[in-house]
């Protein structure tokens, strides 16, 4: 039980700050579709670099495949299924590479040896984490018992809110103040879009 909360800690935590992960895709001639099988679950991309080694470097822009003019132009996908497919508009050379730079769960420790890829200042939201679903089991198994006193489930279920409250107040404390201003763009407006 214990090791399912510090994993759905682990997998909580990544939505608010997930990993940074780049992959390295050979291509193979004519092939638009490549599976993204060893990134592990992709949440965002930042990047997809196609093809690889250009000065400046260049950069496809994300666009459904089902749009018109897709193919056959500097544009990426990704495919939703049982597994995840990056879909580029060009048909690239055999000897071409597509450099993908991604967000993804940090990862789960296999074993108490285990290197975690959270940053150790961060550990203390997990801990805050595995401690707020620890006093919702005990809240939840003293609830079922209808001989205990009503004051002692509440308090219960109290502590457990407290300890919810805690572990999202720590992820904010870990975002700091939003700058006021920064990079943005590339990006391409119809008429009728105005910026102000």
């Amino acid at each position: 039980m214990l090791t399912g909360w510090i994993k759905d800690a682990i997998r909580d935590y990544s939505n608010y700050f997930p990993l940074e992960a780049s992959l390295k895709i050979d291509c193979t001639a004519s092939t638009r579709e490549y599976a993204l099988t060893t990134a592990g679950e992709v949440i965002g991309v930042l990047s997809v670099e196609y093809p690889d080694g250009e000065t400046p470097p260049r950069y496809l822009q994300r666009k459904l495949e089902t749009s018109p003019g897709f193919w056959d132009q500097p544009f990426y996908d990704i495919r939703q299924g049982s597994s995840q497919y990056l879909v580029i508009g060009e048909s690239p050379a055999a000897t071409e590479d597509i450099i993908f730079r991604y967000l993804t769960v940090h990862t789960n420790p296999a074993n108490d040896a285990a290197t975690l890829t959270v940053p150790d200042e961060h550990m203390e939201a997990l801990r805050l984490f595995v401690y707020w679903k620890a006093l919702v089991h005990i809240a939840l198994d003293q609830d079922v018992d209808p001989g205990r006193k009503t004051a002692i489930m509440n308090a219960l279920g109290g502590t457990a809110k407290d300890a919810e409250y805690a572990y999202h107040y720590k992820l904010r404390s870990f975002a700091g103040p939003s700058p006021q201003t920064g990079l943005t763009g590339p990006w391409t407006m119809d008429d009728n879009d105005r910026i102000y």
